[in-house]
C-alpha cells in the first residue's frame, strides 16, 4: 500500500471515529491486528462490541467502498473479531460487524459518510 493510500485511510478512520462518537459510540480500540487481518475500529454501542471496517474513497474510480468488503474480507473480520473477544475475555455472543464508507472528493469538501450496520454475519455460516 502506498504512503498516499495509508494517509487517505488514516484520514478516513479519523472521520469514522468522529462520526461514531457523534452517534454515541465508545471507541475502544483502533487497528487491532491478527494473523488473518486487521480490525480498523473496535467500538461499543449500548454495550455491544462493534467491529468496523472503514473504506475511504476520493473518487468512484475503483467503485463504491462498500463493494470492496467481499466475503473473504468479512470472513477475516469475523476471525479477527473472535480473536479480539477471546483476548478481552468478553462475551462471544454480543457483537456485530459494521462498514463505514467515507467519500470525499477534495480536502475542502464535506465528506459523505455511509454507515452499514450489522453486515455479513451470515458469511460465518458457510
Amino acid at each position: 500500500m502506498s504512503q498516499h493510500n495509508r494517509e487517505i485511510g488514516k484520514i478516513g478512520e479519523d472521520l469514522a471515529v468522529q462520526y461514531l462518537f457523534s452517534q454515541g459510540y465508545e471507541i475502544v480500540d483502533r487497528n487491532f491486528r491478527t494473523e488473518h487481518g486487521e480490525l480498523d475500529l473496535v467500538a461499543k454501542d449500548c454495550g455491544q462490541f462493534v467491529f468496523v471496517e472503514v473504506k475511504t474513497r476520493t473518487s468512484q474510480r475503483f467503485g463504491y467502498g462498500e463493494y470492496a468488503v467481499n466475503k473473504k474480507k468479512l470472513k477475516a473480520m469475523i476471525f479477527a473479531a473472535e480473536t479480539y473477544l477471546a483476548e478481552q475475555q468478553a462475551a462471544a455472543d454480543n457483537w456485530r460487524l459494521d462498514v463505514i464508507v467515507i467519500e470525499c472528493s477534495s480536502p475542502n469538501a464535506v465528506p459523505d459518510v455511509r454507515h452499514f450496520i450489522n453486515v455479513g454475519l451470515e458469511v460465518g455460516d458457510e
